[in-house]
């Protein structure tokens, strides 16, 4: 009765840090970006967009995202406005993202940002606009 009663706390131990390392790792989706791989990027904010397709502001764009870290964990819902990013690569594939203060969504994944870009790519959507 020991033995199963210790080696279910075992399991269940082992379980709970697969479990916190499985979303609290870094991950690295941001610094695998190469500008070199887009066509075009366009930015929606508050309901109208900018297209860019100069090289030197694609890095600038992909410079904004990876000057953060961003983890597998959804941040708390929250009032607040959100960037959406549509990123058009040289292959023909397409992709989205949602940029809030402190928030990434890609795909199906959710991620919170260790620094807000927000302001950033902000900063660089009325620059271009």
């Amino acid at each position: 009765m020991r033995k199963k009663l210790i080696g279910t706390m075992i399991i269940v131990i082992v379980g709970i840090l697969i479990y916190a390392w499985s979303t609290t790792r870094n991950v690295q989706i941001l610094q695998e970006m190469k500008a070199s791989d887009f066509e075009k990027i366009e930015i929606w904010n508050h309901g109208e967009s900018v297209v860019f397709t100069d090289q030197e502001d694609i890095q600038r764009f992909v410079d904004i995202l990876q000057s953060t870290r961003i983890h597998k964990r959804k941040s708390p819902d929250r009032a607040g406005g959100w960037i959406i990013v549509d990123l058009y690569y040289k292959n023909g594939e397409q992709d989205d993202m949602g940029i809030a203060v402190d928030q990434i969504n890609m795909g199906a994944g959710e991620y919170k940002t260790e620094k807000n870009i927000y302001d950033d790519i902000n900063e660089l959507y009325e620059e271009l606009k």
